[in-house]
């Protein structure tokens, strides 16, 4: 009888924790796909400024897509799908619905920011878990001076 009270009690302390973790899983995903966003745009700024093999090095932002591309925006280096549930959210002085670009210059670390087509002078990405970005929102500012993501 003590044993199979003892048993009980292991799988239900087993069944909450299992039930806690998933949500923890959940954040780590989401923390680790907003981190690796960051670097993409680092890795693309430094590429432009040592001048390796192209003019410029830039960053396709799409609700479900965020790309690193050399050259022209077809010339795809790096992909970054997000997970489940989660949008890439771009905002400049409007709301960018279709896409953005970021691109840096060879040499000049000049940084061109576009939403929609139309040129910034700063521009918001953000990671969230709907497309209003109401709820678990992390984002990042470039400014078109600096073109230095500054994590908010």
């Amino acid at each position: 009888m003590e044993l199979i009270i003892v048993i009980t009690i292991i799988l239900v302390l087993a069944g909450a924790a299992i039930g806690g973790t998933s949500g923890i899983i959940r954040n780590l995903r989401f923390t680790n796909t907003f981190n690796k966003m960051v670097l993409m745009v680092q890795q693309a700024r430094s590429n432009a400024i040592t001048g390796k093999n192209e003019q410029s090095y830039g960053i396709n932002i799409q609700s479900s897509v965020f790309q690193i591309f050399a050259g022209t925006s077809t010339t795809v280096i790096e992909t970054l799908q997000a997970p489940t549930n989660l949008v890439f959210s771009t905002k400049g002085s409007l709301t960018c619905a279709a896409a953005a670009t970021i691109e840096f210059t060879s040499l000049k670390a000049t940084t061109t920011l576009k939403c929609n087509g139309i040129d910034e002078k700063q521009l918001e990405v953000s990671l969230c878990n709907d497309s209003a970005c109401t709820t678990n929102k992390k984002s990042f500012l470039i400014n078109k001076a600096a073109g230095i993501p500054q994590v908010r």
